[in-house]
């Protein structure tokens, strides 16, 4: 069975100059529509960050979840508080742990914050019972779902990479009201000769079923590692202006702040 873990370490010192907000309601068209990360996450639906390596997508999640549980802002922008849920299929406890540290450390944190954290193996869809029952019981309010492709799984003899992506969609559908974020990755071709990929990897589907999208592509010019983030859908109001994250490392302390 895959492993549930969290951090028993307790919260400590958070940095004095920590801006601490809650994320900001949306009214269009008379509906409220609330955010778990300022224009990045709409809160209870499924949202997804994609793009090519190198981009720090896996880092930008555990930062969103790290904000999420201390209602700090994320990249300077206000998040709500709450209980997130990292589901992992591209690595072990051992990686995770060392990306939550790092951030954790940006933060202010002597210690790991708590983050949810459980290894996947089989498919969203073959393991959703016990993820929905997961949700419920430790009342889980962000799911990071990390990453589409190892999620969905293969199509099989008799599949194909539509009724897959279908099939997710179903899966994460069935989590129930929670904000959920994929992640997931880009086709290289997409984004050859520096260009913005519209949509991840494999069938259109995937984007269509998702409520916001946002692609990252790297800055590779720019001395700090920096990612531009480019708002590729949003089925409530305007897209956001495109703007840049930049990861700065501190090299004495090795925490990492976005």
């Amino acid at each position: 069975n895959a492993e549930l873990a969290m951090s028993q370490n307790p919260l400590r010192t958070v940095s004095k100059g920590m801006n601490l907000a809650v994320a900001r309601s949306l009214d269009i068209d008379g509906t409220a529509y609330a955010e778990t990360v300022d224009g990045l996450l709409i809160a209870n639906v499924a949202n997804t960050w994609f793009g090519p390596g190198g981009t720090g997508k896996s880092t930008a999640a555990v930062a969103a979840c790290v904000a999420h549980k201390l209602a700090a802002t994320f990249a300077g922008l206000p998040v709500e508080r709450g209980v997130p849920l990292y589901l992992d299929w591209e690595d072990e406890e051992e990686a995770f742990e060392r990306i939550l540290w790092e951030v954790s450390a940006g933060y202010g944190l002597d210690e790991s914050a708590q983050v949810y954290w459980r290894r996947m193996k089989a498919p969203l869809k073959d393991d959703i019972a016990y993820v929905s029952a997961l949700i419920s019981r430790i009342g889980a309010t962000m799911v990071v779902i990390d990453s589409a492709t190892r999620a969905m799984g293969a199509s099989g003899d008799h599949g194909t990479y539509e009724s897959t992506a279908v099939a997710f969609a179903e899966a994460i559908r069935a989590l129930g009201k929670v904000t959920t974020l994929i992640v997931d990755h880009v086709d290289s071709a997409s984004v050859k000769e520096g260009g913005v990929a519209k949509k991840a990897y494999g069938s259109i589907h995937k984007l269509n079923f998702v409520r916001n999208a946002w692609s990252l592509s790297p800055d590779d010019e720019a001395a700090t590692q920096t990612v531009g983030w480019m708002h590729a859908k949003v089925n409530h109001g305007p897209k956001r202006q495109a703007f840049g994250i930049r990861y700065e490392r501190d090299q004495v302390m090795g925490g990492l702040a976005l």
